[in-house]
């Protein structure tokens, strides 16, 4: 279930589900950190196909109709959209739940999330090129998108974010 406009706009509600989706607070700033650079990435290739979700379960970084990372109380806590053309198939720590070929979720908990970030980090930047090539308009859950979730990392981080196009309209 999605908050209210209203509350999509809640710096302060975005920080309290983060932190309690991320219960150690000695990793939530780098945590943070690596969620913020992703879309600080994806801006500069397009700053009009995503957007940034915010639920009682879950926060997303969306680009077109693909998540990019997402945060959330289910399975080991955070997830990463990848693209490598060389993954095996066969392995059981991968979801694949892409139309595009090579693409798909790799799972984390938190920790791991930060110790493993240097091996997977070029597979996600290939993600956000590919799907930003295949989703070049303007976000269809740009609906849904939280400000106050920006609002929250660039508190949190000291990093400059860049709000999507479709916000300054």
């Amino acid at each position: 279930m999605a908050y209210t406009p209203e509350k999509l706009l809640n710096k302060n509600l975005a920080k309290a589900v983060i932190e309690k989706l991320i219960k150690d607070s000695a990793i939530t700033p780098k945590c943070l950190e690596i969620f913020a650079k992703q879309i600080i990435e994806a801006s500069k290739l397009n700053n009009r196909n995503w957007s940034v979700s915010l639920h009682p379960d879950s926060v997303k970084f969306i680009i077109g109709n693909c998540t990019v990372i997402g945060i959330r109380t289910s399975s080991k806590g955070v997830f990463v959209s990848l693209y490598d053309s060389e993954i095996s198939k066969n392995d059981p720590s991968i979801r694949y739940t892409f139309s595009l070929k090579d693409c798909y979720h790799l799972d984390f908990n938190p920790s791991q999330f930060i110790a493993e970030y240097q091996s997977w980090v070029h597979k996600n930047v290939r993600f956000i090129e590919s799907t930003s090539e295949v989703h070049p308009g303007i976000a269809k859950h740009h609906l849904i998108h939280s400000s106050g979730v920006l609002a929250y990392l660039r508190e949190a981080t000291g990093l400059s974010i860049p709000d999507p196009e479709y916000c300054h309209v």
